[in-house]
C-alpha cells in the first residue's frame, strides 16, 4: 500500500457525514453545481506553483500562529475540540505530515467580533496560498460584500401580492 492510499483510506475513515442541505438540487443560484459537488467528492484545491521545499515549511511552522491567538488560546483550543469531535478537521503533530507532496501551511488567527464570540480564520493571504491557488469557482457565484444591496434589490422587486398573501 502506497503512502497516497493511505492517507486517502485515513481521511475516509475519519470523514464526517456532509452537513450540506438535502434541498440543493432546486437551489436557483449559479453555484448549485459546485454546492452538489463538495459533500461528494470535497473541495479540490489546484495549486498553480511548485511544491514548497521542507525548509519553507519548517519556516511556516516556525512562524506560528497570528498574534491574535495569544489572548483567545482558551476559546481556539475549545473550538478546536469542537471541529475534531464534528469531524471538521483532524490534527497531526507536524512530524507525520511535514512530508507530504503538496503540503502548504498557513497560520491560525482569530478575529474579535463585537458582542458574539471570535471567529476563527486561517490566513492564507501572508503564507500565499491564495496567491498559489487556482480560480476554479465561477466568478459570478462568490457573491460576498453585496449581500444588503442583492436583499435590498429583492424586496425593491418582489411581488407584493404574493408577499401579502403569505403574512
Amino acid at each position: 500500500m502506497t503512502t497516497s492510499d493511505t492517507w486517502s483510506l485515513f481521511i475516509s475513515q475519519n470523514r464526517s457525514p456532509t452537513n450540506a442541505s438535502n434541498g440543493l438540487d432546486a437551489l436557483p443560484h449559479p453555484a448549485r453545481q459546485l454546492l452538489q459537488h463538495l459533500p461528494r467528492n470535497g473541495a479540490t484545491v489546484v495549486l498553480t506553483t511548485k511544491p514548497w521545499s521542507l525548509a519553507r515549511r519548517d519556516e511556516a511552522m516556525a512562524y506560528g500562529s497570528h498574534a491574535s491567538t495569544a489572548e483567545h488560546q482558551v476559546f481556539l483550543r475549545v473550538e478546536m475540540g469542537y471541529m475534531v469531535e464534528k469531524g471538521f478537521w483532524i490534527v497531526l503533530p507536524y512530524s507525520q505530515v511535514r512530508e507530504l507532496p503538496n503540503l502548504r501551511i498557513s497560520s491560525m488567527g482569530i478575529v474579535p467580533q463585537r458582542d458574539q464570540r471570535p471567529r476563527t480564520i486561517v490566513d492564507y493571504t501572508f503564507s500565499f496560498v491564495n496567491n498559489e491557488t487556482a480560480r476554479l469557482v465561477p466568478r459570478e457565484a462568490m457573491q460576498f460584500g453585496h449581500a444588503l444591496h442583492r436583499l435590498l434589490r429583492k424586496i425593491r422587486f418582489s411581488d407584493r401580492h404574493k408577499a401579502q398573501s403569505i403574512c
